[in-house]
C-alpha cells in the first residue's frame, strides 16, 4: 500500500512529465506508421490523395518536434523552467482578469499561428472544397441549404458560414483560412478560462495549448479540406459551452446559461457530429458539481 502511495504522489507530482511524453511517443508512433506506409496504394484514389496524406505527414513532423522539445525543456531544465514560470505567474496575477484573458488570448493565437502559419498563408482549395464552394459560389442561400454539402453530413450553420464567407471573399482561400484560423486559436482559450474556473494552474493550460494546438496534427484544417473544419468548431461550440455553464454555476447569471444553450445548439446545427456533445456535457456537468464543491480554489473566480 505504501508502494502504492508513493508512486501515485510521484505520478501526480509529475503528471507533466507523463503527458508530453507520452503525447511525444504517441506522435513518434503514428509518424513511423505514415512514414513506412506504401504510398503507391494511393495512386488508386489520384494526386489528392497524395496531397492530403502529405499534409498527415507534415503535421506529424510538426508534432513530433513539439512535443519532443517541450518534454526535453522540461526534463533536462526543469529548476530554470520552474523559475521562470514562477516569475511569469507572479507578473501575470498582478494582471487584472481583463488583461490576463488578453494576454492568453495573444497567446492562442501566436502559438497557433506559429505552428501553423505556412499552411495558413499558403491554403488552396481541395476535393470537397470545390464541390462546397461552388454551391454557395453559384447558387443563393434559399437553394444551397437544400443541396448536400461536403460528404453530406454539415447542416445548416456550416453552410451559412460558407455562404458568407463565399459573398465577403469569393474565391480567395486565404480568409478562409484566416477566419478557421481564429475559431481554432479560440478552442485553446476558452479552455483556459474553464481551466481558470476549475482552479487549475496556469502551467496546466500550457501543456494543454502545446499538445492540443502543437502536438496534434490539425494540418488538413489549414491546408484546404475546409469540409474537415467542421470538428475543430464543434469543439470549439463544446469549450465555451463548459465555459458558459462553469460561469452560470458560479454566479448564476442568466446570460452564460444564454450562452451554455447558444453553444450547444451550434454544435448541433455545424455538423451531424455534433450530437457527442450532449451526452459529454450532462457527463461533465455531473462531474464538476462535486469537483467544484471539494476544490476551494473554484470559489470566487471572476473573469
Amino acid at each position: 500500500m505504501k508502494t502504492a502511495g508513493k508512486f501515485s504522489a510521484f505520478f501526480i507530482q509529475n503528471i507533466h512529465f507523463f503527458i508530453l511524453g507520452g503525447a511525444f511517443l504517441l506522435s513518434s508512433f503514428a509518424l513511423a506508421v505514415v512514414l513506412n506506409f506504401d504510398m503507391s496504394r494511393l495512386e488508386l484514389f489520384g494526386p489528392t490523395a497524395k496531397i492530403y496524406f502529405a499534409g498527415i505527414k507534415n503535421g506529424l513532423i510538426l508534432s513530433v518536434i513539439i512535443s519532443l522539445i517541450a518534454f526535453g525543456s522540461f526534463l533536462f531544465f526543469q529548476k530554470k523552467l520552474r523559475q521562470i514560470l514562477e516569475n511569469l505567474k507572479r507578473f501575470f496575477e498582478s494582471l487584472s482578469n481583463a488583461k490576463q484573458n488578453t494576454l492568453i488570448l495573444l497567446i492562442c493565437l501566436l502559438f497557433v499561428f506559429l505552428s501553423h502559419g505556412g499552411n495558413i498563408l499558403n491554403g488552396y482549395f481541395n476535393m470537397d472544397d470545390f464541390e462546397i464552394v461552388g454551391l454557395n459560389h453559384s447558387l443563393p442561400f434559399s437553394e444551397s441549404i437544400l443541396l448536400p454539402h461536403g460528404n453530406d453530413h454539415v447542416l445548416l450553420l456550416f453552410i451559412a458560414e460558407m455562404k458568407a464567407l463565399d459573398l465577403l471573399f469569393g474565391l480567395n482561400p486565404l480568409p478562409y483560412n484566416i477566419f478557421f484560423f481564429v475559431l481554432f486559436a479560440l478552442i485553446p482559450f476558452f479552455t483556459y478560462l474553464t481551466f481558470k474556473r476549475l482552479g487549475f494552474e496556469l502551467s496546466s493550460f500550457f501543456i494543454f495549448l502545446i499538445i492540443f494546438a502543437g502536438a496534434s496534427g490539425w494540418t488538413e484544417i489549414f491546408t484546404g479540406f475546409y469540409i474537415m473544419t467542421v470538428y475543430p468548431q464543434v469543439l470549439l461550440f463544446f469549450s465555451i459551452a463548459t465555459w458558459s455553464y462553469l460561469a452560470w454555476l458560479d454566479s448564476r447569471e442568466k446570460k452564460y446559461m444564454t450562452i451554455f444553450a447558444t453553444a450547444l445548439m451550434c454544435s448541433l446545427l455545424v455538423d451531424t457530429s455534433g450530437i457527442w456533445t450532449i451526452p459529454t456535457i450532462i457527463i461533465f456537468m455531473i462531474a464538476v458539481k462535486s469537483f467544484k464543491d471539494g476544490n476551494p480554489r473554484t470559489h470566487n473566480i471572476h473573469e
